[in-house]
């Protein structure tokens, strides 16, 4: 598999211009093959073809206003959902960027994920963790169906990953957990339909062990995010850590998956040298790559990449 960046938005030096996003927190494919890019430092979501696309009529609480827009999805066809933190609801826009109405989740929205089926999800925010994933009725709010919630089952238990769950290309959504490392499809119903996962190996740190935050797994392999490639098979971002003397450094790889959950390959994604980071990616409707990184300075821009796996 090769990946061969094609193009690059944003800055990549600090600056102080409006234009520059603040603080990217999430990426979701959009229409037109292209991604939109939840700025929730700037209260507003970007849609990014060849040309930018802005969402929300500034920072605010009316309709068609934004504030803390933490995700967004595009249901396929023509309509846009964006997950707002402060003002704990989602708004709905169409994919020109034209308001249409406001659904009230009645708690925090964490990631969401919509469907071409009317399929809308939308997570509960808590700590680095989904809480739980509601299915809702994309008009009403009402809740469907759910998965998870800190006392619930099992799903609780696995903890899914807060920024990795997304909608299936088929009825239901596929999930990544850090505890146990898992890739899981669940149905339209919220019931595990399969499990998609590799063996990872745990390393064997040197002696004497470096002080690590304590969250921090050292299991190789650990999904960062996921996305769908156009023909159903599954791309995951994984993070794998090594020792390097008494360093822990990461390397970020790109592996694939088929839909049954067969491995197909990997590729090393660059980090553009030891100052860029990693953070959020996702896969467009054409099928390309998109990654977004931060600086140490904190500047954040993306980047599309062709990828060439089969």
């Amino acid at each position: 598999m090769e990946v061969e960046e094609t193009h690059r938005y944003g800055v990549v030096e600090p600056a102080d211009s409006s234009e520059a996003w603040w603080r990217i927190y999430d990426l979701s494919p959009g229409p037109n093959g292209g991604v939109l890019v939840c700025d929730i430092g700037n209260h507003r979501v970007d849609l990014v073809v060849r040309v930018i696309v802005t969402f929300g009529a500034g920072q605010g609480a009316g309709p068609g206003e934004l504030s803390g827009p933490n995700s967004a999805a595009f249901d396929g066809n023509s309509t846009v959902y964006v997950s707002e933190y402060d003002n704990v609801r989602v708004s709905v826009f169409e994919a020109s960027g034209r308001f249409i109405r406001i659904i009230r989740t009645g708690h925090v929205p964490g990631m969401i994920a919509a469907g071409n089926n009317n399929d809308l999800w939308v997570g509960r925010s808590w700590n680095a963790t989904v809480d739980a994933v509601d299915r809702v009725d994309p008009y009403t709010g009402e809740i469907i169906a759910s998965l998870g919630g800190r006392y619930r089952d099992e799903a609780w238990f696995r903890k899914i990953s807060y920024r990795s769950f997304l909608a299936s290309s088929v009825d239901g959504i596929l999930a990544s957990t850090f505890y146990p490392y898992e890739l899981i499809e669940y149905d339209g119903d919220a019931k595990i339909r399969r499990i998609i996962s590799r063996e990872v190996d745990w390393l064997t740190p040197p002696e004497p062990l470096p002080e690590i935050p304590e969250a921090m797994d050292l299991r190789g392999g650990m999904v960062r995010q996921i996305g769908v490639f156009p023909d159903g098979s599954i791309a995951a971002l994984l993070v794998r850590k090594h020792w390097q003397g008494n360093d822990l450094t990461s390397e970020f790889f790109l592996d694939v998956f088929t839909r049954e959950g067969e491995w197909l390959t990997t590729a090393p994604v660059s980090t553009f040298g030891k100052n860029l980071h990693i953070q959020i990616m996702t896969i467009a409707s054409d099928g390309a790559l998109w990654l977004c990184y931060y600086t140490d300075e904190g500047t954040p821009f993306i980047v599309r990449y062709r990828v060439n796996w089969r």
